[in-house]
């Protein structure tokens, strides 16, 4: 492979981390056409064959039809339109780049997001900390959000510790400072969770086959459990977390965004537009809510609402079946990058309870991680050691 394939390919994977996830100094619309262009370069100095996950493609293919029925035209091409070029870009690092080092530039990226959102929460506190009510004080970073830094931490951690050997705890530290500051709950859960996998995925990794199969059907299990635990004491437990039975006002908003998707059941409001003020949805639900609602605050609900059943049904599917190869991933074979997709999976799936993580740099992992499980399946046997962590990085 040529050197300036090998670039364009590393940049695209370090921009879609710095660039797609919310980033206050990087427009949207110029984050998503500098990765189609560095998806291009790399297509046009050494042209491959992608293989990407038909779901994937059938779901970003939905998104662009919805504009035909959309209320606000303009911003559901727009929005389609990015989420079209994050999914096909998201395939191209499965075709160029193997999975040690696809996951060499992703560590190196979410480093970099840390160290400079740390700097920015203390060194430029009026640029990097949140000054608005309700989260006053919150660490925001490079991001326009504390949840979306949240968010890219965690996927920071898990990427880290199937990468770096070399001062992994220095860095794991840095990274429970970074989640801490952001003052996000939903991040600081999904952090002790990864940690808490890794530990499980590791051990079960230097067991047999059938023992890793039992472990994690045993693992999803005991979650199915400490669910119902949670839902028996959810009053206490939203009281430890300074939340109550609304979860932020989540609660209200939700049964107005299920009452207002009864009237376009089927295929929902259009894609981007079901809260722009150009549409009845929106409208609706602000009059509920008393203000403007930017996002439905849950990734199933905002697919639903957008693209009614039909599209949460092809979302439904990529997410399982991406899930069940994930899982059949580990069992056979026990890797850092296969333990890796199986955390990203799981990470994936719990973000979009609480928060809309459908799109931006969460789908972009999540299709790359199935385009490689893909890529996995066409190439055997895999040769990468069977351990948790291989790579050193420094």
């Amino acid at each position: 492979m040529r050197t300036s394939t090998r670039f364009y390919v590393a940049a695209l994977v370090v921009w879609a981390v710095l660039a797609l996830s919310g980033s206050r100094v990087i427009p949207g619309a110029v984050a998503v056409i500098v990765a189609a262009v560095l998806a291009a370069l790399a297509f046009l100095s050494d042209f491959r064959r992608v293989r990407w996950p038909v779901w994937a493609v059938l779901f970003a293919g939905l998104t662009l039809a919805s504009v035909l029925w959309s209320q606000d035209t303009e911003v559901a091409r727009d929005a389609a339109a990015a989420l079209v070029v994050v999914t096909l870009t998201a395939g191209v690092p499965a075709a160029y780049m193997d999975r040690d080092r696809f996951l060499h530039w992703l560590n190196l990226a979410f480093k970099t997001a840390l160290v400079a959102s740390l700097a920015a929460g203390v060194l430029l506190p009026s640029f990097g900390v949140e000054s608005r009510w309700p989260n006053v004080g919150a660490l925001t970073g490079l991001f326009v959000h504390k949840n979306l830094l949240g968010s890219v931490l965690v996927l920071g951690i898990i990427t880290l510790i199937y990468t770096q050997r070399k001062r992994l705890w220095l860095w794991l530290g840095l990274y429970a400072v970074g989640v801490v500051m952001t003052r996000s709950s939903t991040a600081v859960v999904l952090a002790v969770v990864a940690v808490l996998l890794w530990w499980l995925l590791g051990a079960l990794g230097r067991r047999g086959d059938r023992d890793r199969r039992l472990g994690v059907l045993a693992a999803a299990a005991g979650l199915v459990v400490l669910s119902i635990i949670v839902l028996q004491f959810q009053v206490e437990l939203l009281d430890v977390v300074g939340r109550d039975l609304t979860l932020g006002g989540r609660a209200r908003m939700w049964d107005a965004i299920v009452t207002v998707w009864g009237a376009e059941p089927a295929l929902g409001y259009g894609w981007g537009s079901a809260f722009s003020p150009q549409s009845t949805s929106a409208v609706e639900i602000a009059s509920v809510m008393g203000w403007v609602v930017p996002s439905a605050h849950s990734g199933y609900l905002s697919v639903l609402l957008q693209l009614g059943v039909v599209g949460l049904a092809v979302f439904a599917v990529f997410v399982l079946q991406t899930a069940g190869r994930a899982f059949r991933g580990f069992v056979a074979t026990p890797t850092p990058f296969t333990m890796w997709a199986l955390q990203i999976t799981v990470a994936y799936v719990i973000m979009n309870v609480f928060d809309t993580r459908v799109d931006g740099l969460e789908w972009f992992l999540f299709v790359a991680a199935a385009a490689y499980m893909l890529q996995v399946k066409r190439r055997q046997p895999d040769t990468t050691a069977r351990v948790p962590a291989t790579r050193q990085t420094a």
